[in-house]
C-alpha cells in the first residue's frame, strides 16, 4: 500500500514539474510572439509613413537611392534603436 502512494507521489510531482515547464515555455513564446508582432508594426508603420513603393524588383535599385526607401531605412533604424532601450 505504501508503495503504490510512493507511485502517486512520484507521478505527482512529475505532472507538477511539467505543468511548470509548460508555463515557463508558454511565458517565452508569449514574449517572442510579442516582439515578432511589434517589428511586423514598426515595419507597416515605418512603410506607411515614408509611403514606401514596392518595386517588382523588390527595394534593391542601381544608382541613386529612391526617398520612400531611404525615409523607410531611417524610420526603421530609428524605431529599433527606441525599442531596444525600451526593452532593456
Amino acid at each position: 500500500m505504501a508503495e503504490s502512494f510512493e507511485k502517486i507521489d512520484l507521478s505527482m510531482n512529475n505532472a507538477l514539474s511539467q505543468l511548470e515547464t509548460f508555463k515557463q515555455n508558454s511565458q517565452r513564446l508569449q514574449l517572442e510572439s510579442f516582439k515578432v508582432d511589434s517589428a511586423l508594426r514598426m515595419f507597416n508603420n515605418c512603410a506607411d509613413r515614408c509611403e514606401l513603393q514596392f518595386r517588382e524588383n523588390g527595394l534593391k535599385f542601381k544608382g541613386e537611392v529612391p526617398e520612400d526607401a531611404q525615409c523607410f531605412q531611417n524610420c526603421i533604424q530609428i524605431s529599433y534603436k527606441l525599442g531596444k532601450m525600451m526593452f532593456q
